[in-house]
């Protein structure tokens, strides 16, 4: 089944050289287009006209930094000594291995039964102790 867009261009496809004149003849009016160009033919911009498109753009940046050179020239700077170090990076290394492992190590222990407490004193005893299971005669 064709698409609608297949059935129209197959219906006009007859008229396509004289709509193509007639927007060639516009367009050379206009002035929109002098001569066909190429894929070979694309220049590129040079340097100064890339920069003359970019002028704004880099004003802006431009400021920006000079404020951030401005803010950090006149921000208070405190003379801080770097933080002492207490101890030693392999004590730090030997501390964090052996947190680890303990971690590990309660992680991977089955978990212990909760050992009976005994009642305190005066406690009611549970019904079994009480009676016996079976009577006997």
């Amino acid at each position: 089944m064709k698409s609608p867009r297949e059935i129209l261009l197959g219906k006009y496809r007859h008229d396509e050289p004289a709509l193509d004149a007639i927007r060639r003849e516009a367009s050379s009016r206009a002035g929109l287009i002098k001569r066909e160009m190429g894929p070979a033919e694309i220049t590129w911009p040079s340097l100064a006209e890339l920069f003359f498109r970019l002028r704004w753009h880099l004003a802006a940046l431009a400021a920006v930094w000079a404020a951030v050179a401005l803010l950090s020239i006149l921000a208070p700077n405190p003379q801080t000594p770097p933080p002492q170090r207490t101890r030693s990076f392999a004590a730090q290394g030997m501390t964090v291995a052996r947190e680890y492992r303990r971690l590990l190590n309660e992680l991977l222990r089955p978990p212990k039964a909760p050992e009976p407490s005994a009642s305190p004193p005066g406690a009611a005893s549970p019904r079994s102790a009480i009676f016996p299971r079976s009577i006997t005669v």
